[in-house]
């Protein structure tokens, strides 16, 4: 009796384990259905969302007012106008607005360096109209983003050693696409003051990285 039950038990196990190999995802198949961001009017609010707006003489940097001119319309490549914003702003307490809209990235967004030796990569705030209306983007299996034991970041705000005062992100999402499996949302460092809030992060593939870190070598400051 004890041998039939036993190929009975295998037969089973078997089938079981067909069954799972053929519902895991094959090489570059996504885990999860993809993120649909319905496109809107460039920074329409968002019904049920919060609605950080500025008045016109506030002082914000718009990224998509002139010379930045990004479009956020989910198809247009907005990395270089982005990167732009934050290189002419460094460490001067600017915020870098993204009304709510979809903006395409292809590469890592970086703090701006500026010239000030040891005191680079600081008071700079990026900040979002809401967290579910400002999306910023991957491409698909962008180079430098292919090894999970090799993370980089879509936001890298700087690393250490340095002062990093004052550095915050605000009211977006960060979508790290399908064929990154080495794509962080955020690396993050601030000293003695700074924040990251309202900052979810999304990731098709369900593998490798996908949220924050604070792998800054040497230091890491406060949030």
């Amino acid at each position: 009796m004890r041998l039939p039950m036993l190929r009975v038990l295998m037969s089973a196990l078997l089938v079981l384990v067909a069954t799972f190999a053929a519902a895991a995802p094959s090489p570059g198949q996504s885990l999860y259905a993809r993120p649909r961001y319905p496109l809107r009017p460039l920074s329409r609010p968002l019904a049920g969302a919060e609605n950080i707006v500025y008045p016109a003489d506030a002082g914000v940097v718009d990224v998509t007012k002139a010379p930045y001119l990004a479009k956020g319309d989910g198809r247009a490549d907005d990395t270089t106008a982005i990167q732009k914003a934050l290189n002419d702003h460094p460490s001067q307490g600017a915020i870098i607005y993204l009304p709510n809209g979809v903006y395409v990235l292809s590469d890592t967004l970086h703090w701006p360096h500026g010239a000030d030796p040891g005191g680079e990569e600081k008071e700079t705030v990026l900040q979002g109209q809401s967290r579910a209306g400002t999306v910023l983007t991957l491409r698909d299996e962008r180079p430098g983003f292919g090894s999970a034991g090799r993370p980089r970041a879509v936001i890298n705000t700087g690393r250490a050693p340095a002062q990093r005062f004052g550095n915050e992100v605000h009211n977006l999402t960060v979508d790290t696409g399908a064929g990154n499996p080495g794509a962080c949302g955020l690396q993050f460092i601030a000293k003695t003051r700074g924040a990251f809030t309202t900052f979810p992060l999304s990731q098709v593939m369900g593998r490798g990285w996908s949220g924050w870190t604070w792998a800054t070598r040497t230091s890491r400051g406060r949030v």
